[in-house]
């Protein structure tokens, strides 16, 4: 029987350079960190993503009909959606994020048989009971500050 030469040429390697073993231990731990400290924040479940999307539509066709002064017809009804990216959106304090979703969601019109393939962006913020909550820019006339503007968001089960 032959001995094992590769243990033999590792053990005499790190014999002779014990800093190397430390220096890959150390590498090894920042690398799996680097690779935590990298994952996303967890996605809110699909139900609130569809009421924030539902949410969302409402308040722009309300805003929509106040500015046009009629009123608000509510007529699409959101049929599903997909997810294409997701990233963080850091506020002024540096410790509450807003997370932005965007991708294409379908939309079902009242009346019509069809459905629309439409694109979106939404921005979602926890709050401080956990709940998720709908976030809307508010773009100040005069400034350049960026204020936000939160709506409750239901879920039913």
């Amino acid at each position: 029987m032959l001995p094992d030469f590769t243990k033999l040429l590792l053990s005499s390697f790190f014999s002779c350079f014990p800093w190397k073993r430390f220096f890959s231990i150390v590498l090894s731990l920042l690398l799996s960190l680097g690779i935590y400290g990298c994952t996303r924040p967890p996605l809110p479940e699909q139900s609130i993503v569809l009421n924030a999307l539902a949410l969302q539509l409402e308040l722009t066709d309300g805003a929509i009909a106040i500015s046009l002064g009629s009123k608000p017809k509510n007529l699409a009804q959101v049929m599903r959606y997909r997810l294409g990216a997701q990233d963080g959106i850091l506020l002024e304090d540096n410790k509450k994020q807003i997370l932005r979703l965007t991708g294409r969601c379908d939309l079902k019109l009242e009346g019509d048989r069809e459905k629309l393939d439409r694109p979106f962006v939404l921005f979602l913020k926890r709050s401080q009971k956990g709940n998720w909550l709908l976030a809307l820019p508010i773009h100040s006339i005069g400034s350049n500050t960026l204020s936000w503007i939160t709506f409750p968001l239901t879920v039913y089960n």
